[in-house]
Order: C-alpha cells, then structure tokens, then sequence
C-alpha cells in the first residue's frame, strides 16, 4: 500500500493483542460495550464504553496505552536482548520482523523503563560467555496426547548449579547450588521423561485416579469409622415436573449424623494408595 506521494509505503495497521477488559477501569462495572477503535502508528487500539459511567477508555494497563509501539514488539525486543544479542542486533530483527524501522536507541529506553522485566541484566554478560544468543534457549516439543513445548534457560540453569544464580547468596546454606539436582532433572526431562505414559488413549488423570481410590471416611461421636451412604434409590421418574429443589436433595447421597467434622483420609488409606502406585522392583 502506498500513500498520497507515491513513494512511501505504509505499513498495514494491526489490531492489537491486549486482552479485552472485564470491567471498567474507572467505576469498575461489568456492563461494557464495543465502541470502534484508535488509529495508532501501528496499530488500531479497540475502544470500549461503559454503560454506567459512559466512560470511552483503551483496554490494557495505564503504562501501555500511549506507547507508540505495541505491546508485543516491546516484550520481544526485551526478550531478544536477555538471550544475548546486542542493541543492533535486536533493532535489526525487530525490523525485519513487524516490516518498520525500531532504533537502538528506542530499545534501550524500554529497559530503563521496565526494570522488572529485566532482572537478568546483571547476569547477561556473563551468559555470553557460555552461550551464544542462538543456544542459550533449548527447547523441545513433548508431543504426547496434546503437543506441548518444554523449554529452559541454559545460562539460569548453570548458574544455578554453581550457586552464582543469586548474587547476595552465593554463598553458605542459602546458595542457589543446593538446587543442582533440580537443573540436572530439568536438563534430563527430553530425554528420560516417560513419554509413553502420556500417549496412551485410555490413560485416566491422576486427580481422577485419587477420587476412584480414597473414599471419605467419617467418624462417628464413639469413635467407629463409617463408610459413605449409598445414593438415594428414589427414581427420577416418580419426582413431579419443576421440583428442582427436590430433585437435587434426593439424588445427593444422604449423610450419616456425625458430632465431628468431615476428616481426611487416614494414614492407613494413604499408605496403601502409594503402595498400590509404586512399581515393583524385581
């Protein structure tokens, strides 16, 4: 698409991400309507209109909605910058990506300005020295019943396990290297992960299995452990039509009286689910 003079190509505007609002941010109620959108640089903002105030606003945080960049291009330019790659390097593939021009310059002003989102600047130079911007991430599709991508910072995870990942405790019981075997077991997850358990077609979940197998165990005021009452056999069919009430009451299970409170599974209960799950060891 070309403008008015012929010779500079517009960029076409896209429609921005953010999520749309479920309340109104300046009186806080539910009854909100779409109201057009904003033309912005390079992207078109949705409006909304809340019928209780008759407010117009912009969805999105406070701190967003007059940035001249979407909000998409400002994480991912702070993300490619953490992984390694120089200001140039960032503003470089930011253009070639979203098809305008973003200056270095623009880049190092959004990390002056959201210091929290770039807490690993202080390890940053250090992590390229191990490695470089294209391999400091490894990531891996686990494709079981749903494809599912699994990936870890190697850089984080080498620090973690010589215990420098936090400065102020590098040192003594609070260092971060007590945690190595949690960065060896996330590095051994694509391969040693039991991916087949994951693929079978009549796999139950695990909360499905624990309901199946613990039933609730209730004490009576002389100490005696009861099992759950049966259903209520009164059918369907015999409750009029339009007693809803009734309906949910009796096909509830009835419960026995109790002087006590519900209790948790016993000891004995748990001790045989786990030993009903342990594989056995020939």
């Amino acid at each position: 698409m070309l403008s008015r003079a012929g010779d500079v190509p517009q960029i076409p505007k896209r429609l921005s991400l953010i999520k749309p609002p479920e309340r109104c941010p300046h009186c806080n109620s539910t009854h909100l309507i779409k109201k057009g959108t904003r033309k912005k640089k390079f992207e078109r903002v949705p409006l909304y209109r809340c019928r209780a105030c008759g407010r117009t606003f912009a969805p999105g945080p406070l701190a967003i909605r007059n940035k001249t960049y979407p909000l998409p291009e400002i994480l991912e330019a702070l993300t490619l910058y953490d992984r390694g790659n120089t200001l140039e390097d960032t503003a470089r593939k930011l253009s070639s990506r979203y098809g305008h021009r973003v200056a270095p310059s623009t880049i190092s002003r959004w990390l002056t300005e959201h210091p929290t989102l770039t807490s690993y600047r202080r390890l940053r130079a250090r992590g390229r020295q191990l490695f470089s911007p294209a391999r400091v991430i490894r990531a891996q599709k686990l494709y079981h019943r749903q494809v599912y991508e699994f990936a870890y910072h190697r850089a984080k995870l080498a620090f973690l396990r010589d215990g420098t990942l936090d400065d102020r405790r590098s040192a003594g019981a609070g260092s971060t290297a007590r945690f190595s075997a949690l960065a060896d077991f996330l590095e051994s997850v694509p391969t040693t992960c039991p991916h087949d358990l994951f693929r079978r077609e009549d796999g139950a979940r695990g909360s499905h299995f624990w309901k199946q197998s613990l039933q609730p165990v209730r004490t009576t005021f002389s100490g005696a452990k009861t099992a759950p009452a049966a259903p209520s056999s009164i059918p369907h069919s015999s409750i009029p039509p339009g007693s809803s009430s009734l309906r949910s009451r009796t096909s509830q299970p009835k419960r026995p009286h109790s002087s006590f409170p519900r209790s948790a599974p016993t000891t004995s209960a748990i001790r045989s689910f786990s030993a009903s799950c342990s594989p056995t060891i020939a």
